[in-house]
């Protein structure tokens, strides 16, 4: 294994220290500090990374995203029991987890929505009630950002309430469940 876990030969430009640093200094800006150009540039980081992507044979894609996708998981499940000590791992968890919202996805890829809503999730000890609360919050932030993938789906999300309020009650219960009962 090399840098961040990954292989050296499936590390070609897209992890470049320098564009993860700027990326990362950019992201951690204070919120009131960031202005449109920061907002800006973190997209550019990103779409460049993107078109980068898209040059990759069909089994590069797959092994990128796989082994991105279990990064991200793992990680994230690790922010749950224990604070993150070092930065230039936390830099890469966050940087790919922007990465992989953005990349295309194959026909018949699984739509993971209830893991998606899950990361945006780290507190381990929450109340049912302050979970309910954020949960809703990301999850039709998370509607929104799939609406590419499935657009009859996540329409009839948005506008049929009883369809939405029954998936999201759904949902909820999982996620809460699945979050609360990790094991190691």
């Amino acid at each position: 294994m090399g840098k961040y876990g990954f292989k050296e030969s499936e590390l070609p430009e897209r992890f470049a220290t320098d564009k993860l640093n700027k990326f990362a200094h950019i992201y951690f800006k204070q919120k009131d500090k960031k202005t449109s150009k920061d907002r800006a540039m973190l997209n550019h980081f990103i779409d460049v990374a993107v078109e980068r992507f898209k040059k990759l044979d069909k089994q590069r894609k797959q092994d990128f995203s796989s082994q991105s996708m279990k990064y991200v998981r793992l990680y994230s499940f690790i922010l749950q029991i224990t604070p993150f000590e070092d930065v230039e791992l936390h830099k890469l968890y966050v940087y790919l987890t922007y990465l992989l919202k953005k990349l295309p996805k194959e026909k018949g890829s699984t739509v993971h929505l209830a893991d998606e809503i899950a990361l945006e999730y780290y507190a381990t000890k929450k109340t049912f009630d302050d979970f309910r609360l954020a949960f809703e919050k990301v999850f039709i932030n998370k509607v929104i950002d799939r609406m590419d993938q499935n657009q009859t789906f996540f329409t009839r999300i948005l506008d049929d309430e009883q369809f939405k309020n029954a998936l999201m009650e759904f949902m909820l219960v999982e996620t809460y469940e699945k979050l609360n009962n990790m094991t190691i």
